[in-house]
């Protein structure tokens, strides 16, 4: 089997394969009620903020350093804002609570589905020039990202659950989220040596991406879903679970 071949279907296994997992766990809640709906999506806020916080964020800035990162992050922010802005909003009406509720679900689906596919172009550029330059390394790294793919496919399907669309086809949604891996693992094994500073601009633009995700969507979704703490408890019970899979993986 030629490295590409190689490489596309380590791209697969860990982008898609991994992110589908995640989706299928989320599936299992099947749709609860408002107080586990503002746990599970403060859980996956808490989950994404952890990936960007202890992996994104420091990987771009060793390197890249803080003027790229920065760079990446307000472009992320950028583009996610505009698309913000575009993209229809859910407005309260007490006559129809449940149906606002469910479109603003919808949106924060679409927004972290986009984040998360931005994310992963970058990762795969990353496990594909690692096979390359060395095998053994390669597996390595594809095993780690798998890993961290799991919680990313929760947090991703967990919105389009909640927002009533049935369990096959959120999954198979979550599962182009995981795209972009393979086409980011092609061209890592293609240029083999990737410029450090378009990896760090590329991860910085993820991260800031997803941040601006986390706080104008996941957090105030979830806090609106169940008075009390649930959401809170829920972000806190994300945020643990990324800082055990990162420490798991370093």
């Amino acid at each position: 089997m030629s490295v590409f071949a190689t490489v596309a279907l380590l791209g697969l296994l860990t982008g898609v394969a991994g992110t589908v997992f995640g989706g299928c766990l989320a599936a299992l809640l099947g749709r609860p009620g408002a107080g586990v709906s503002s746990a599970t999506l403060g859980f996956a806020g808490g989950v994404m903020l952890a990936i960007v916080g202890l992996n994104l964020f420091p990987e771009a800035l060793r390197q890249g350093g803080l003027g790229v990162t920065v760079a990446g992050l307000l472009l992320g922010v950028g583009l996610i804002y505009g698309l913000d802005l575009v993209l229809p909003h859910a407005h309260a009406n007490p006559q129809r609570e449940e149906a606002s509720r469910e479109g603003r679900l919808a949106r924060t689906a679409l927004l972290l589905g986009l984040g998360v596919a931005l994310h992963n172009l970058p990762e795969g550029i990353a496990v594909g020039s690692a096979f390359s330059s060395r095998s053994a390394f390669g597996w390595t790294v594809v095993a780690l990202v798998f890993a961290q793919k799991i919680p990313e496919g929760l947090a991703v399907a967990a919105p389009y659950l909640l927002s009533g669309i049935p369990p096959a086809r959120a999954v198979a949604i979550t599962a182009m989220a995981g795209v972009p891996h393979v086409v980011g693992a092609l061209v890592g094994a293609a240029v083999s040596s990737v410029s450090p500073v378009f990896l760090a601009l590329a991860m910085a633009f993820s991260g800031g991406a997803m941040l601006f995700i986390v706080g104008d969507e996941l957090l105030p979704g979830a806090h609106e879903l169940a008075s009390g703490h649930t959401s809170a408890l829920g972000f806190v019970g994300g945020v643990l679970a990324g800082l055990v899979l990162s420490a798991v993986v370093r």
